[in-house]
Parts: structure tokens; sequence; C-alpha cells
């Protein structure tokens, strides 16, 4: 679905590149998370994606188009959810159809719908700040849904949550990929976060980014965390923590 092809970056401000001649793919439907250490460039992958920036040489290209030439073929979720506080739960769910023109019947209904398969059906007409961090991310990820995307971006959306709210919106997260196999590229800095989510985990080594390291994640789905016992993912998971130098990078 996605494929970087000989893609070098460099921001204008530095004198170095970010990357330089990368190349990888993304399939259908898979879920692929990209590790690395803070400032390796992960992020800058998602703005070359969404356009906000361009590269000096090499393409893009999403199901054999180049990108440039394309628009509203992937939804973005950043750490912070960017719920509007003067909107309600419901019409912050509602902002990707309205500017998609769906009538107001449907949307009101596609809404609806999405909130009850997020579990909340109740806070349709609540604010952001009366919803926990955990549920104001679940009507983050319903809003990106809703965008109607194939090609999901999810920036380290967990990462400002605490540890026992992040694991439960880790297997949320599962259960929804599984039920709606929308493929999704996930930036994270958590090592254990990563296997667990992943079909495949994609490692950035070294500045400039000239590669993508690919680790194959052997669980089955539907999966769970007692999986992360098994031996062979401890082994993955000491061998990327002891490559990158830690667990939440």
């Amino acid at each position: 679905m996605l494929e970087f092809q000989n893609v070098t970056f460099q921001y204008a401000e530095d004198d170095y590149q970010m990357m330089k001649d990368l190349s990888f793919q993304v399939e259908e439907g898979a879920f692929v998370s990209i590790i690395g250490a803070s400032g390796c460039g992960k992020s800058t992958i998602f703005r070359l994606i969404n356009g906000l920036e361009q590269p000096q040489s090499g393409q893009i290209f999403y199901d054999g188009k180049p990108i440039s030439s394309l628009s509203h073929f992937s939804a973005y979720m950043p750490q912070k959810d960017l719920l509007f506080p003067w909107r309600t739960v419901g019409q912050n769910l509602a902002l990707p159809l309205e500017i998609g023109r769906v009538p107001k019947a449907e949307q009101q209904q596609k809404v609806r719908a999405m909130l009850k398969e997020v579990g909340l059906s109740d806070y349709e007409n609540r604010y952001p700040k009366e919803l926990s961090g955990g549920m104001r991310q679940r009507a983050a990820f319903a809003r990106t849904l809703l965008t109607g995307s194939r090609l999901l971006l999810l920036d380290e959306p967990f990462s400002a949550l605490d540890s026992l709210t992040k694991i439960a919106l880790q297997q949320w997260l599962l259960q929804e990929w599984e039920k709606y196999r929308q493929t999704v590229l996930f930036v994270t800095h958590d090592v254990e976060e990563a296997i667990f989510l992943s079909d495949r985990v994609l490692v950035v080594y070294d500045r400039p980014i000239t590669h993508l390291e690919a680790y194959p994640i052997p669980l089955p789905h539907p999966r769970n965390r007692e999986d992360l016992k098994r031996p062979d993912m401890q082994e993955l998971k000491e061998k990327l923590i002891k490559e990158l130098g830690g667990g939440s990078l």
C-alpha cells in the first residue's frame, strides 16, 4: 500500500540529512511500528507521508501512485488528542464528516455508531474536559476512523498516559484493528508496545536513515499480553532494548 523509494530528506535549518536513499514498504492491512531513539526521524517519516515536508529526491507511493498526486489518503493521530474544547464529543467526531460534506442526518448516524463502537455512547453531548485521558484518546481514534482513510498514521498516541491506561488502550486498539483491518503505521518509543501491537517492527538505528531493520512478530491474532511472556518474545524484546539502549527511548 505504501512505498518509500530512495527518499532523501533534510530540514532547511539543519546541516545534516534526516534520511538518505530510504526505501521500505508497508503492506495493506498490516500493523507496522517504527521505533528508534528520540530525534532519529521517526515523526519526519509521517510528515513526508502527510505532505507537510517534501523529499529532496526519491518518491513516496500509495497504491502505486505518487502521493504528490493524491489527497485525503491517510489519517493522522498525534500524541495529543487535539479535540476542540468548544465542541462536544459528538461534534468533534463529526468534523471529518463535515469536511467531507456528508449530509447532516448521515453524520449523526455514523457518529453515534462510532461512539457505540468505542464505548462512548453516553458522552456524545459532553465536552472533552469532562473525559479522562483514555476516553479522550478513544474519541480521537474514533474521529480518525471517521475520516474513512485506509492508512492510519498514529504518532505515539499513548505516550502521555499513565501505565495502566496505556496498557488498557493498547489492548483496545488491537481489538479495533483486528475488526477493521485498516493499515496502521505506528510510531512509538516503547519496545514492548511495538512488539505487542505489531505484525512487523521497523527499527531506526542511525541518522541519516538509510534503511529500516525489519523484525517480524510471530504472534497470532487475536493476541493478549500473556503472549509477551513467550520465550521468543522475551528474547526479541531484550535484543531490541539492548541494541537501542533503553525500553522507552
